[in-house]
């Protein structure tokens, strides 16, 4: 039997379940083509056969996300939270289940609320794990295909970059504000981003073997480029 469900964004979902075969799941832009679409379905056993067959693997998407937290590391703090609006999203859809059009539902409801960078953040996130999944030893011969990157979901605009640099006067108050902080590396930490440009990840990392002090530079390896590179360090920081 058919189901056909109007979703928050004004797109149609079919339903169908059969007997025997996993349910068939698909949206459609206009109700009529969805209509067309379950009335195809219904009075054609082949094709009902070959969208409703056997699932390979009915690996749910909240696991599949434990899967890859537990592999990988995540450099952005930002990103657990991303991830776990996903996880809430799809929790207990299996991950042949979910296609580009529930991704393109879930990413413009978050455009309501936040920029367009920020939904690309999101949109990121999601398009890693389906990348993990799909390279993973267990899965990769499933054929899963990446919904994340359909034609069909939506870009967001970016919001345009703020070159701001601190002036001279700013950057001495900041200097002197940091010695009265409680945490006595305060000053080093802020100096040290001051005059190499390095991002705060990259310093808080930074371990004694990583500092030449005859050659007066700090050796970084873990980068945003995963590229290593080396920090000048200024006379008054060795």
């Amino acid at each position: 039997m058919a189901y056909i469900n109007k979703l928050s964004s004004g797109n149609f979902q079919v339903q169908i379940r059969l007997k025997g075969l996993k349910p068939i799941y698909k949206t459609f832009s206009t109700k009529k083509m969805a209509t067309d679409f379950a009335r195809q379905v219904e009075g054609d056993s082949e094709l009902q056969r070959k969208l409703g067959s056997p699932v390979v693997s009915t690996l749910l998407f909240h696991d599949a996300v434990s899967m890859y937290l537990a592999q990988i590391t995540l450099r952005d703090q930002s990103a657990p939270s991303r991830i776990m609006f996903w996880r809430k999203r799809f929790h207990d859809l299996p991950v042949s289940m979910i296609d580009e059009f529930m991704v393109d539902d879930a990413l413009h409801e978050l455009a309501k609320t936040c920029s367009g960078s920020t939904v690309n953040r999101y949109k990121s996130h999601l398009s890693a794990i389906f990348t993990f999944l799909i390279r993973h030893p267990s899965y990769k011969r499933i054929g899963w295909v990446n919904p994340v990157l359909a034609a069909s979901v939506s870009r967001f605009k970016e919001n345009p970059s703020k070159d701001r640099f601190l002036s001279s006067d700013e950057q001495n108050a900041l200097l002197r504000a940091s010695q009265q902080s409680r945490w006595s590396r305060m000053y080093l930490l802020l100096m040290m981003a001051l005059t190499t440009g390095a991002r705060k990840g990259e310093l808080l990392g930074l371990k004694w073997e990583d500092i030449d002090f005859k050659a007066r530079v700090a050796s970084v390896n873990q980068t945003k480029t995963d590229k290593p590179r080396l920090l000048p360090l200024t006379s008054n920081m060795v």
